[in-house]
């Protein structure tokens, strides 16, 4: 049997506590907030003739962070923040590549999500499995319906318009492929 590297990704529904839920909430708010303000500061600079860019956005987030009126950021972790303004340089970039129309603000009632990039995730049991995510600061309840085979390399956490939540792992591992057989079946 040879193996061969690949990359996929496993979606798990979560049980949060209230306490959890509250922090999810905040975060899923926060990431909606940046992407939508770097989108409306990067409408704003473009009609102005001075066009933004990802670096500018970045930029951006630890003078927001400083802000009285907007300390808030601060109980966010700022990695979630720079994701959110990769996100919309992404869309940007699909964009200007005709993949796709002009980035839209994001709408709170479709639920939300924030990825986290180097999640240091900690699994412990079988199918009803508990999730050590350093966001929560805590274990949080997964339904691990199918094994994990290969390493955790990226995680985002989602709620849905209904308001369940779930988490979707990025996992690199290796695909077993069976050898090749002259006979049919």
């Amino acid at each position: 049997m040879r193996a061969q590297k690949v990359i996929y990704r496993l979606n798990f529904p979560m049980s949060l506590t209230q306490r959890q839920e509250k922090f999810c909430e905040k975060v899923v708010g926060a990431d909606r907030w940046v992407y939508n303000s770097m989108l409306a500061y990067s409408e704003f600079t473009y009609l102005c003739g001075e066009p933004s860019d990802v670096r500018e956005w970045k930029a951006l987030l630890p003078e927001l962070k400083k802000s009285e009126d907007y300390k808030w950021l601060n109980e966010i972790p700022s990695q979630v923040l720079q994701e959110s303004v990769l996100n919309l340089g992404g869309a940007f970039k699909k964009f200007f590549n005709g993949e796709s129309g002009h980035p839209r603000f994001k709408k709170k009632s479709n639920g939300g999500s924030f990825r986290l990039p180097q999640p240091k995730i900690k699994l412990q049991g079988k199918s009803k499995a508990l999730l050590f995510l350093p966001l929560l600061k805590s274990w949080a309840r997964i339904d691990l319906h199918r094994e994990i085979d290969g390493q955790i390399k990226g995680a985002t956490v989602s709620k849905s318009p209904t308001g369940k939540w779930e988490i979707s792992l990025v996992v690199h591992g290796e695909k077993r492929t069976l050898p090749r057989n002259a006979r049919s079946v």
